[in-house]
């Protein structure tokens, strides 16, 4: 298996302090780069990868790595501190030794601490499984066995090079993972898949529950898909007690493209509507370690450009509000520069419940000022059975409920406003009265008819 460990130190390490603590590992050991890469590797005499080491990242933002990696790994640790990455290829049985061996050195000679604080013992017998971070003609295999499985930086770079490539990508975990809400998202895409190894029902999708099978080159749909359905083991529900629920907002803008234009703000306002405070963190991948800065989102954005850009923020850790987090992806397009964003707050009980729609009216407020300024393109709204630590089990946790949809102009421009008015479902326009959006309700009390009041909107507009 693939084996990842972090170090986490106090003070910042030099370039002094990784070669004392590469030493340290084994003196016998030569170093090397990957290109262009930041990666450090670790090599034997034939020139065998043991160890890949990453760029020491500085942690800005409270309770993120706890969040990860739980709250006894930091203790000691203030903020600001440094985190440091390292990975051992399933080839390299000797590597985890070699891997903790850097990692003890390292923290302690700058401070820290180690995650997990020692190397895994030796397995015994056989698993049964496709490969161990396979690369066949098709796809690519990526095995995680750890608790919470995040957007890490190994995963977004395998993701990028999937894309790239045209490959199909498989996050493979043992049943009692689960994953974070930005490598959910991330997991969305039709050549994206969470494959989930039950030892009772064999594989499954870890967020549709369908069967699967490994065929030689990639994970498809099993046979028993079309016949017996989803899989048992997902269908039992989550096992947790304190299932709480999510509101999650999908949310397109469109922004002229101009030298003055600073990112981040339309994200700043979705959070501060919905949970009470901006973000607090930032980044490419998990943990967000970096403090919410929307001038360095859009420099990093510039940089990139006309590349798009994935990003991923969090907020509400140790703080009075709610818990959320999310992702956006930047894009150039034809009429400016576009921002896909999705958040996700996990409320207290005594808010958002499906039925409280009057908690809306925040959400409905900047659905009009950005009508009003010709940035929406479209919103959804809704609600959905969720943890509150936005994880994610391998379980059918519930169904979700829509609960308002917004159009911006240029959709209503091309339903025509008469249609839009006519909608099966509430709605009203929004924005400037000579070129206005429209906004939407689903607030009907019986289990289908938001679905079915969503869906008929949908037809009638199209």
């Amino acid at each position: 298996m693939t084996y990842e460990l972090v170090v986490l130190t106090q003070r910042e390490p030099d370039a002094l302090d990784l070669v004392e603590a590469m030493v340290s590992a084994d003196d016998t050991l030569w170093v090397g780069d990957i290109g262009d890469s930041t990666l450090v590797q670790l090599r034997d005499e034939s020139g065998r990868v043991l160890v890949s080491i990453g760029t020491a990242q500085r942690v800005e933002v409270e309770g993120e790595v706890e969040r990860l990696l739980g709250d006894a790994v930091t203790a000691g640790l203030t903020v600001p501190y440094w985190q440091v990455e390292a990975r051992v290829p399933d080839d390299a049985p000797e590597g985890p030794a070699v891997a903790h061996r850097f990692a003890a050195a390292l923290a302690s000679r700058l401070g820290g601490a180690v995650w997990p604080p020692s190397p895994p013992q030796p397995r015994t017998g056989v698993i049964e499984r496709p490969a161990v971070d396979l690369i066949s003609e098709k796809s690519v295999v990526v095995v995680q066995e750890r608790e919470v499985v995040p957007m890490s930086s190994w995963i977004s770079d395998m993701m990028a090079r999937c894309a790239d490539e045209d490959l199909a990508l498989a996050v493979l975990t043992p049943l009692g993972s689960r994953i974070t809400l930005p490598l959910r998202l991330a997991l969305r895409g039709t050549q994206a898949r969470w494959v989930v190894q039950d030892a009772d029902d064999g594989y499954y999708d870890g967020l549709s529950g369908l069967p699967l099978d490994w065929d030689g080159n990639g994970f498809v749909l099993a046979e028993r898909a079309r016949t017996g359905g989803l899989s048992a083991t997902f269908l039992r529900g989550p096992e947790d007690a304190d299932l709480g629920h999510h509101v999650v907002v999908d949310l397109r803008v469109v922004h002229d493209a101009t030298e003055e234009l600073v990112l981040g703000s339309t994200i700043e306002e979705l959070a501060l509507a919905l949970a009470g405070a901006a973000p607090a963190g930032w980044g490419p991948g998990e943990p967000a370690v970096a403090r919410w800065d929307r001038a360095a989102l859009t420099a990093l954005c510039r940089s990139r450009a006309p590349r798009p850009t994935w990003l991923v923020f969090t907020g509400g850790h140790g703080e009075p509000g709610p818990l959320f987090g999310g992702a956006v992806r930047v894009s150039r397009v034809d009429t400016g520069v576009k921002e896909e964003i999705t958040l996700v707050v996990s409320p207290p009980e005594d808010t958002w419940s499906p039925d409280a729609l009057d908690a809306l009216d925040a959400l409905e407020s900047l659905a009009d000022r950005h009508a009003g300024n010709v940035e929406l393109s479209t919103l959804a709204a809704h609600w959905t059975p969720g943890r509150p630590d936005l994880t994610y089990p391998a379980r059918l946790l519930g169904v979700p409920r829509p609960l308002a949809m917004a159009l911006g102009p240029v959709g209503v421009a091309e339903a025509g406003r008469e249609r839009v008015l006519s909608a099966p479902a509430k709605g009203r326009l929004i924005g400037d009265p000579t070129e206005p959006g429209a906004w939407y309700t689903f607030d009907d009390d019986t289990s289908d008819a938001p679905w079915r009041g969503l869906s008929d909107l949908m037809r009638h507009l199209t």
